[in-house]
């Protein structure tokens, strides 16, 4: 019978005499069987068995794996990890010359006496009852230090310009290290080196364990770089030239000529205190430039008198400096893409729909926006997106790490977050807050008699706040320093909403001028430098204006093809056709009393500007006295009624003076030039250049300021 679980040995012999004793004989108990019959036998005693002990088989065998052994070198005996007991140990395929596996213990040891490749070898550790396998990777190199037969890596290396590391390629064993020798040239150092785990040390770069190819990269930097000054006109720089560390810092002194103040001092990362500019820690080698302007042009506000390109700094640098919210730009929604790169951005508006921002810094107002106020954010937006890369996508998001939220705020102005600079910032801010002031957004619905003002004033007021808000919203800072923000900033002359719909300046602190309600001449150079420049169809545009017009704007026209028309203006004008140039047109100056002057809203000087990717084609002005400049292509250029002035410096241009008493004006002497007459007309010919100029009802020539009437200079004309 089978022990029951739990029952001794001795107590089973005990047991199995009761039972025997109990199983009885075959007669009866009380004399039933035969009398005189021979007596049965005795029993034979039944023996007491040995009882059997379970045994389980080996589990989870193990080794340290991979092993590397090298020839002639005697192993330390690797031993298995094994759950149980194994009293057998075998190994398939066979182990590599001169490595033992023990059959009782499953210890390997020995010593290799030929190299091998990396490979597996299946261990199986045993016992009556059962096994358990492993497969355990080993391979011998041979005693040179060289790969042998085993597994070996390529570690290859690469310097940048200033230094070398040696050798270009090592090729080791797996698990091994590899060793570089790291150069500087003279006049570098080493900056870093980096790569397949290793470490420096001296001029030596070592790698961790090598277990597949695997790449060792060294930067250098100059250890003496150079940087350099200059100055624009009112003033100068000092030294012209200095040498520096890495990561040291230069300073210049700047001095302004006399009727000359400094305007600020741009490149190099650095900062102007008074008179001396620190450079920031210099890492390339960079220049510094100093601006000036005149004292006697600060005083003078840019709505008053007409400013022509050559009066302006314009420097793209300058500007950037001057408007981006984080050096070198990298806050903005294509933060993860180059600079320049296309962006999608999604925006909504808080209201009873959507809900409500979470905005401690301000106090919300809690009610939707109206039909007339959505319809100026999505104004300003689609305006953006005409000239950038962005495409504005409306959502009921609120929240979301690519989604700029509009909220209305108590009082007026605005108040907006920067964009991320990362995927991190992005997470972490959950979007940009855009809260526009009740009392501005009051501006675009007014009602009559509600203020002094005009509605043609407050339209554009309102829309300058939202699209100044937008503007720190996508990347754009205050262009002046208000409040001890970043530095620099645009100089005083042109730190007005006339360069910058970000500045907190009008053009003016006498007369109600216009506000920005568009992204100016100087934001678009930011805003395109930040997300690129959208491609147009080359197809000609009419951009028409009369003196009712109701903001300031900046034409962005890529197509050279554009016409430029305020022919219906009874006013005296200034057209500039030159890229990045203000016109001024339909000029009414006022004070702040309410414009009565034929209807004619106060328009300032330079109420129009064209961007520095423009090239217009075409303009026709209109009755008044007009000034019109040309720009380098061959211009189309009609001036209507008034007595004219059109100046020409360049291309091959067909000017059309109308009625009134017009002139056409050249900067360089009258000999450069011969005059021929045309039917109706003459021919102007730039002797150097062959440049001829087709000019059409034309009084007057001037030659270096010195007018000559047209007649005169053609005797064929009678």
């Amino acid at each position: 019978m089978k022990i029951p679980g739990g029952i001794k040995p001795a107590l089973f012999a005990l047991l199995a005499s009761v039972l025997v004793a109990c199983g009885g004989g075959g007669g009866g108990d009380s004399g039933g069987g035969n009398p005189g019959s021979t007596p049965a036998p005795a029993p034979t005693p039944t023996p007491t068995p040995t009882p059997s002990v379970s045994v389980a088989p080996p589990s989870d065998l193990s080794y340290p794996s991979p092993q590397i052994f090298t020839v002639g070198t005697p192993i330390t005996g690797v031993t298995p990890t094994v759950n149980g007991t194994a009293t057998n140990y075998a190994v398939e395929p066979p182990l590599p010359d001169g490595v033992v596996l023990s059959a009782s213990t499953g210890v390997i040891s020995g010593t290799p006496t030929a190299p091998a490749a990396l490979g597996g070898y299946v261990i199986i550790a045993s016992n009556s009852a059962g096994s358990s396998t492993y497969s355990l990777s080993i391979s011998v190199r041979d005693n040179g230090g060289g790969s042998g037969g085993a597994i070996s890596h390529s570690v290859n290396a690469s310097a940048g310009a200033g230094g070398s590391v040696s050798p270009a390629t090592s090729t080791v064993v797996h698990g091994a290290t590899a060793a570089f020798t790291v150069a500087a040239d003279p006049g570098f150092a080493v900056e870093s080196v980096t790569g397949c785990g290793g470490t420096l040390t001296g001029n030596t770069y070592t790698t961790g364990p090598v277990t597949a190819e695997c790449n060792v990269s060294a930067i250098f930097h100059q250890t003496i770089l150079q940087v350099s000054a200059a100055a624009g006109a009112g003033g100068a720089i000092g030294p012209l030239a200095v040498n520096v560390n890495h990561h040291e810092v230069a300073t210049f002194a700047v001095t302004a000529a006399t009727g000359f103040r400094i305007a600020g001092v741009s490149g190099c990362g650095g900062s102007l205190n008074g008179s001396i500019f620190t450079t920031a820690a210099i890492t390339s080698g960079c220049e510094a430039k100093a601006m000036f302007e005149p004292l006697s042009t600060v005083a003078i506000d840019i709505d008053v008198a007409h400013r022509r390109p050559q009066q302006e700094n314009a420097e793209r640098q300058y500007i950037l400096d001057a408007l981006l919210a984080c050096s070198g730009g990298i806050c903005r929604w294509n933060y993860a893409q180059p600079l320049g790169s296309a962006a999608t951005v999604k925006y909504s508006f808080s209201g009873t729909a959507n809900g409500y921002p979470n905005a401690p810094q301000v106090q919300l107002v809690y009610r939707d926006f109206s039909d007339v106020e959505k319809a100026a954010f999505r104004e300003a937006l689609q305006r953006i997106s005409e000239v950038t890369l962005i495409d504005f996508v409306e959502t009921n998001l609120i929240y979301g790490s690519d989604v700029i939220n509009f909220a209305i705020g108590i009082g007026a102005g605005g108040l907006a977050n920067y964009p991320p600079a990362s995927a991190f910032a992005a997470q972490a801010q959950n979007g940009a807050r855009v809260t526009i002031g009740q009392h501005s957004l009051a501006y675009l619905q007014r009602q009559p008699g509600q203020w002094a003002w005009d509605e043609i004033h407050d339209s554009a007021e309102g829309k300058s706040v939202i699209v100044h808000e937008i503007g720190h919203a996508l990347g754009l800072k205050h262009s002046g320093n208000y409040a001890g923000e970043i530095s620099p900033t645009l100089i005083k002359s042109e730190e007005n909403d006339f360069y910058s719909v970000m500045s907190y300046r009008a053009g003016s602190d006498d007369h109600l001028t216009l506000a920005a309600a568009t992204p100016q001449k100087y934001d678009l150079v930011a805003l395109q430098y930040l997300y690129g420049t959208r491609p147009q169809s080359n197809q000609s545009k009419l951009y028409l204006f009369e003196d009712h017009y109701d903001n300031r704007s900046v034409i962005h026209d890529l197509t050279a093809q554009g016409i430029l028309d305020i022919t219906s203006s009874a006013k005296d004008s200034i057209l500039d056709l030159a890229p990045g140039a203000f016109s001024s047109f339909g000029v009414n100056l006022v004070n702040y009393a309410v414009d009565t002057y034929g209807g004619y809203k106060n328009r300032s000087y330079n109420n129009l500007a064209t961007s520095y990717d423009t090239r217009l084609k075409e303009v026709r002005s209109g009755s008044g006295n007009d000034i019109v400049y040309d720009n380098e292509l061959d211009n189309l250029i009609e001036t209507g009624g008034g007595n004219d002035v059109v100046f020409l410096s360049a291309g091959a241009n067909a000017v059309d003076g109308g009625s009134g008493i017009d002139i056409v004006r050249y900067e360089l002497p009258k000999n450069e030039y011969q005059v021929q007459a045309i039917q109706n007309g003459v021919v102007v010919e730039h002797l150097v250049s062959g440049r001829r100029d087709s000019l059409y009802s034309i009084e007057f020539i001037a030659f270096e300021s010195v007018p000559y009437q047209t007649s005169e200079l053609c005797l064929c004309l009678n």
